[in-house]
C-alpha cells in the first residue's frame, strides 16, 4: 500500500498548496513527489489519516465504505484565539478587563520573542489547516471553520449505501445556514432517521460545555436515492438524565421526508417539544396562511414582502382600551370571517385595521 499512501499524501499536500500535481503521472511519479522536502514537511505537520489506506478491507470490497460509524467529533473551531493562547503563559489574564488584558499580552509579547515566534507559527499552521479543510470540504459554509462540520461531511462520505452513522453534535448543525447543503445532501441521499435533543442543564451531558447548550444525538441512514415516504423521527429536549430515561430516549415526533422538506427552504429542524400533541399543533398552525403570503385570484399562495400585505411596527408601552380604541376591530368578528382587512394610516403615523366589505380586501 506504499504507492496508495504516497498518492493520498501528495493529494493532501496539493490541497494544502504545498505542491502541484503534474498533468501526466503514475505511481512512480507520486512516490517521487512524496519524498520531496515540501511534501514531507506538510505530511509531518498535518498527519493525515487516509481511510482507504488504513482500512483496505473496507474500501476494496464490492460495496466500499463503512456499514456503521459512531462518533463524538470535536466542536472546536480551527482558529487561534489570542487571549486563550497567551493565557497559557499568563495565568489569570482572562479575568482582567479587555483593556488590561490586551496591555498585559502586548507587554509580554515584547519580553518573550521566543513565545511570539511560537504564536506566529501557531497562527500560520492554523491558517494552513483551515485552508486544507475548506478545499477538502467546500460546503462548510461561511464564517469560522467548525471542525464538527468537517466530520459531518467526512462521515457521510465514508458510509456505504445502507449504512448508519450516529454522531453527537451541537444542535445548531440542524438549523444554521452554514450546514444547509449538508442537511439537503443527507435528505437527498438518505434521511435523519432519529434526532434527539438534549439541554445540558447542570452539565449532565458534558461537564465542560455551557449549561444552556443544546446537544443533538443524530442518527443518519444512507441509501443513495431519496425515499419520500421514509419516516424520520425527532424529539426533545430532555433537560436531565432522569427525563431522558423516563422518556426512554425516544423521539415522539415522526413525519415523512416529503412532509419535513416542505416545512422550510433550508431543511432546518424546528424545535418542537417532546410532548403529546405538540407536532399535531405545529401541523395545524401550518395549515393557516403566513403573514408574508397573499392569496391570488386563482387561490394560490405566493410569497411576498411584508409590506405588500402586512406592516409591523413596534409600539412602546401597553395598549389603552380608550386612547388606542382606533387600533382595534370591534365588529364581532365579521372582518375575520370575511378575511378582508386594510391598513389605515392614523394621526400617530401607526396603522390600525379597517374591515372592508367583501370584494374590496387585499
Amino acid at each position: 500500500m506504499s504507492g496508495a499512501r504516497a498518492v493520498c499524501d501528495v493529494i493532501t499536500a496539493h490541497r494544502a498548496g504545498v505542491c502541484t500535481l503534474p498533468e501526466k503521472f503514475d505511481e512512480t511519479i507520486f512516490v517521487g513527489l512524496r519524498s520531496s522536502p515540501e511534501v514531507e514537511e506538510a505530511i509531518g505537520k498535518f498527519k493525515p489519516l487516509h481511510f482507504p489506506v488504513k482500512f483496505p478491507e473496507v474500501f476494496l470490497r464490492e460495496r466500499p465504505g463503512f456499514d456503521c460509524l459512531l462518533g463524538n467529533p470535536p466542536w472546536e473551531q480551527e482558529v487561534v484565539q489570542r487571549h486563550v493562547w497567551w493565557g497559557l503563559y499568563l495565568p489569570g489574564i482572562r479575568g482582567l478587563s479587555v483593556q488590561k488584558m490586551n496591555a498585559a499580552i502586548r507587554g509580554f509579547r515584547e519580553e518573550r520573542p521566543d513565545l511570539e515566534a511560537m504564536f506566529q507559527q501557531a497562527c500560520e499552521d492554523t491558517d494552513q489547516r483551515r485552508a486544507l479543510l475548506r478545499v477538502t470540504f467546500p460546503e462548510l459554509g461561511r464564517g469560522r471553520t467548525d471542525l464538527y462540520k468537517a466530520f459531518c461531511w467526512r462521515n457521510w462520505q465514508l458510509m456505504n449505501k445502507g449504512a448508519v452513522t450516529g454522531m453527537v453534535l451541537p444542535r445548531v448543525v440542524l438549523q444554521t445556514e452554514g450546514s444547509k447543503v449538508w442537511r439537503e445532501t443527507v435528505l437527498n441521499e438518505g434521511l435523519f432517521s432519529n434526532v434527539i435533543t438534549l439541554l445540558n442543564t447542570g452539565g449532565w451531558v458534558f461537564e465542560d460545555v455551557h449549561a444552556q447548550k443544546l446537544v443533538s444525538l443524530t442518527v443518519l441512514e444512507k441509501w443513495g436515492d431519496k425515499d419520500k415516504d421514509a419516516i424520520m423521527s425527532f424529539g426533545g429536549h430532555f433537560s436531565s438524565e432522569t427525563d431522558f430515561y423516563k422518556g426512554k430516549g425516544l423521539a415522539s415526533n415522526s413525519v415523512s421526508v416529503a412532509e419535513f422538506v416542505s416545512w422550510s427552504e433550508d431543511a432546518s429542524f424546528p424545535q418542537i417539544p417532546n410532548h403529546p400533541g405538540a407536532l399535531t399543533l405545529f401541523m395545524k398552525m401550518r395549515e393557516h396562511s403566513r403573514f408574508d403570503v397573499r392569496r391570488s385570484t386563482a387561490g394560490r399562495s405566493t410569497r411576498v414582502g411584508f409590506y405588500h400585505m402586512w406592516r409591523f411596527r413596534p409600539v412602546q408601552g401597553d395598549f389603552n382600551a380608550t386612547t388606542d380604541k382606533h387600533r382595534f376591530i370591534l365588529d364581532a368578528g365579521a372582518s375575520a370571517r370575511s378575511r378582508n382587512f386594510m391598513p389605515q394610516r392614523t394621526s400617530t403615523d401607526s396603522f390600525s385595521i379597517l374591515a372592508l366589505p367583501p370584494g374590496q380586501g387585499i
